[in-house]
């Protein structure tokens, strides 16, 4: 079971109907076709959106799929991301 699996069947629906949003066409991209992963990787990669604020939407290089292989959930694993991104000179 995945931590997808685990959520309640309104949160999966409400995931699922975000992840076929335009504006998540990077994450799924990047998903290449595995929803489940999709959806996980939409929960952090928008949690990672409302802490950093960068100027577009685009999937920050980090090692995403091993963090969700390792059944962590998609804040466990922007926990793990944050500290290797870079720090815009405006931002610190």
């Amino acid at each position: 079971m995945t931590w997808f699996d685990n959520q309640p069947e309104g949160t999966r629906l409400a995931m699922q109907a975000n992840l076929g949003h335009n504006l998540a066409a990077p994450v799924r991209e990047y998903a290449e076709g595995d929803t489940g992963f999709g959806r996980w990787l939409l929960i952090a990669v928008s949690a990672y959106f409302m802490r950093v604020h960068p100027p577009e939407f685009v999937v920050p290089e980090a090692s995403w799929r091993d963090l969700y292989d390792s059944r962590l959930t998609p804040l466990d694993g922007l926990e793990v991301v944050l500290p290797l991104q870079p720090v815009a000179a405006d931002r610190r």
